[in-house]
Formats: C-alpha cells, structure tokens, sequence
C-alpha cells in the first residue's frame, strides 16, 4: 500500500513539474559563456547556459545534451541509421521524440535531486568512492586521468555536470530505501 501511494505522489509530482517547467527560448540557449565540445559544436547552445528552471533549480544546457545526446544514441544503436525527420508516431518525429525524452530525463533527475534534499538524503563515502572508481575505471580505458578530462570536455560537459548526473543514481537509490 505504501508504494501505491509513493507511485501516486511520484506520479503527480512530476506531472507538477511537468506543468511547472519552463520551455527554453533563443536568449536561454545562449546565456552561458562557454562555447567549447561537440554538443556546442552540433546545437549552438552553451554548455553553461541556464536551458530551463524546474521547481526553481536551473538546469544547465550540457545537462540536456548530455540526455539528447544519450537517447540519440540509444535509437542509433537499436535502430541503425535514422532519419530524424521521419515520423515516430503522428505526433512526432524521430528528432522531437529525442528531445522530448532528453528533457522528460532532465525533469526527473531534477526531481530526483529535489527531493534527495527535501529529505536529507546525501552521498555517503561509499557513494563517493564509488563515483571515483567509476571514473577511474574510465581514466583506465581512455589512457590515464588526462585522457579522461579531455574525452568528457570534448562531449562538452564538464566534469561537475558528469558528476552531478551519476550521483543522482545513488539519491535515488537511497530514496527508495528511505520510502522502502
């Protein structure tokens, strides 16, 4: 019964945030400074520019890109060679799809790291040492930490923003055992 009704709350939570969310514009894309990796490269939007605020935290082009980029790539690899302007279904086409995913993904981790803080669910030690063999395993594969720094600054996201987006698997974790 309890997870009925955490399913019903998460449920209108995020159509809450779904309403509340506010769409980008032209200005918002290029707010930010920076205009270095590939995702600048391909949209034009500034890795550091502020895309959209949801329940008052700003959410960082890179972020969205990031997610874009990932549901991309998911559809490349299950699909093969996509045209993107080919219709999905009658309502959208294969571009709007992934873009409405990316941002359906950025609402939730936002929600995820809102709610992490609403209830005072931190990283533990475990969590961080974890996240530092994450990335030394990828420091390993790309040919040293350096090698590692340039692969994720070449995807145009900054190694906080890279952070940011593995830690929310472990809030949500430990959401789930708090709720549990």
């Amino acid at each position: 019964m309890k997870n009925l009704w955490l399913r019903i709350g998460a449920g209108l939570l995020a159509c809450l945030v779904a309403l509340g969310a506010a769409l980008w514009t032209t200005d918002r894309a290029n707010n930010g400074k920076r205009s270095d990796g590939l995702y600048y490269q391909a949209s034009g939007i500034r890795p550091d520019a502020k895309l959209l605020t949801i329940d008052g935290e700003a959410v960082p082009g890179e972020e969205y890109l990031y997610w874009l980029a990932y549901a991309c790539e998911y559809l490349t690899s299950n699909l093969g060679q996509i045209d993107w302007s080919e219709q999905l279904t009658d309502d959208a086409t294969y571009g709007e799809y992934a873009k409405a995913d990316a941002l359906e993904t950025v609402k939730l981790f936002a929600v995820i790291r809102q709610l992490a803080q609403e209830n005072g669910v931190e990283l533990t030690e475990d969590d961080l040492a974890r996240l530092q063999e994450q990335k030394d395993q990828y420091a390993q594969y790309y040919g040293g930490e350096e090698a590692y720094r340039q692969q994720v600054q070449l995807m145009g996201i900054s190694e906080e923003a890279y952070d940011r987006i593995n830690s929310a698997y472990f809030l949500l974790d430990h959401l789930t055992e708090l709720a549990g």
